[in-house]
């Protein structure tokens, strides 16, 4: 089981764990197997991708520098970066 994410490129990571599900997207197959992990649904969004994931069940990419990124994380004195 991988954790941590590895490194395919200097922009592409392989995912492991990870936390805060703010921007995503799936493939046709992918939605089809999340579907069918979540039926009955038993995770919450953050749970279910990390498990599927580390079960080897969906392969999952990150980017890096990220694409979205929680505005709290960048800047947790700012009353909203959304504009």
């Amino acid at each position: 089981m991988v954790i941590y994410c590895q490194s395919i490129t200097a922009s592409i990571k392989k995912a492991g764990f990870h936390d805060c599900t703010h921007a995503y997207a799936v493939t046709i197959d992918g939605a089809k197997k999340l579907l069918n992990v979540q039926t009955p649904v038993v995770y919450r969004a953050d749970d279910l991708l990390s498990a599927t994931i580390l079960k080897g069940e969906l392969n999952a990419f990150v980017t890096e520098p990220k694409f979205f990124d929680q505005e709290v994380f960048q800047n947790a004195t700012a009353q909203s970066e959304i504009r």
